[in-house]
């Protein structure tokens, strides 16, 4: 049996895309869902997207109700072969065409990334094409940017090892920076204002609950920042002619 989570594991949603698809949008906040009738068995397939995680489900159009035997390890027989078959496609070509691989797989990224939507409905927005390993997190009020995700070698940071590993840049008051870096899980702001961000290790190293704190001041931050300079013209910010973040207040 196919695993429903297996399908969409490591993987981001792209709205714009869902939209095409055939999703629509909901009374609900950021909920969308999309309905297919599936033609071999006249049943109705609800595929509902939260913004966090896929929830699929068959209905029955006898009773209206959940339909899952089809989902039982012990269920056989052509027909039940047949909603299972068209189930799991579906969910294949929806993951295939709307979903893109998240190239983030440390667990403490995964959580970040996890907190991050339930707490402010702020998803990964990969802004460019050829920095498929670079996203940001926004606020969804200010359009500010509170977080970046990354990877790249620890050796680009000052570490003497050419290993591989996953960052986040986040912001924090100019006069207490200084005091937070240390050269070992946290650095100078990758490619950003030093004044106004810092960068952190993602691979465990920092303790989610002190990330989720830090990236709460962030969250702040980006608010802040907007009120003090909504009146001023912004400076320019995002990704150089070299491919690298520029810096960004």
């Amino acid at each position: 049996m196919k695993d429903i989570k297996a399908i969409f594991k490591y993987k981001s949603a792209d709205e714009k895309k869902l939209l095409e698809y055939g999703f629509k949008k909901t009374g609900k906040k950021g909920v969308l869902e999309f309905k297919k009738r599936l033609p071999e068995s006249g049943f109705e397939m609800l595929v509902r997207y939260d913004g966090h995680e896929v929830s699929p489900e068959v209905i029955d159009p006898f009773d209206g109700g959940a339909y899952t035997l089809f989902l039982q390890e012990t269920a056989t027989g052509k027909f039940l072969g047949k909603i299972n078959e068209e189930f799991f496609s579906t969910l294949e070509d929806i993951a295939e065409k709307c979903f893109h691989m998240s190239p983030f797989k440390e667990r403490a990224s995964q959580k970040v990334i996890e907190f991050a939507q339930k707490t402010y409905s702020s998803r990964l927005e990969f802004l460019w094409d050829d920095l498929p390993n670079v996203a940001v997190l926004r606020r969804n009020d200010t359009d500010k940017w509170f977080g970046i995700i990354f990877s790249l070698p620890k050796r680009r940071l000052g570490i003497d090892s050419d290993e591989t590993v996953e960052f986040m840049n986040l912001r924090g008051d100019p006069d207490q920076i200084q005091s937070i870096i240390d050269s070992q899980k946290f650095f100078p702001a990758y490619h950003m204002n030093k004044k106004h961000w810092y960068t952190l290790l993602l691979d465990g190293s920092v303790k989610l609950a002190e990330i989720k704190t830090r990236i709460k001041k962030s969250y702040a931050l980006a608010l802040k920042n907007h009120a003090a300079k909504k009146t001023l013209k912004p400076r320019k910010g995002g990704i150089s002619a070299c491919g690298k973040i520029m810096h960004r207040d």
